[in-house]
């Protein structure tokens, strides 16, 4: 049973810019430790940023309850390492949230280009 759908569409160049200007704080408040350390390993980190931003955007509007603080963006995991499929996980408060919305599955798919990043997002439940 679909539980919500979410896309979203992020600019690289508004995130290469966040990146310039405060690196140390733009990853700190809205990614964890694993998803940092696999995106520093790239070439092209901001894009890296970016689809991940996105897809936790697309997950936020799946659910259908938007971001209740910008702590909620570090308890959305996507991780991609090398070339397996992505994944999201959630942690704390968004995994409560998830389950108790019936959310059994989340599907993702990630897409990045020189200029746009795009995600999209299926939550399953039973």
């Amino acid at each position: 049973m679909l539980v919500g759908l979410g896309v979203d569409l992020v600019a690289v160049p508004r995130v290469r810019s966040e990146l310039a200007r405060d690196p140390v704080g733009f990853k700190n408040s809205l990614f964890t430790a694993r998803e940092i350390a696999e995106c520093d390993l790239l070439i092209r980190s901001a894009q890296q940023y970016a689809v991940r931003f996105a897809a936790k955007e697309a997950f936020l509007k799946a659910l259908g309850t938007g971001a209740p603080n910008t702590g909620a963006f570090r308890q959305i995991e996507v991780l991609k390492q090398g070339q397996s499929r992505p994944r999201i996980v959630l942690h704390d408060a968004m995994a409560h949230e998830a389950e108790s919305r019936g959310v059994r599955a989340i599907s993702v798919s990630l897409d990045q280009r020189r200029e746009w990043a795009v995600a999209a997002v299926i939550l399953e439940g039973v």
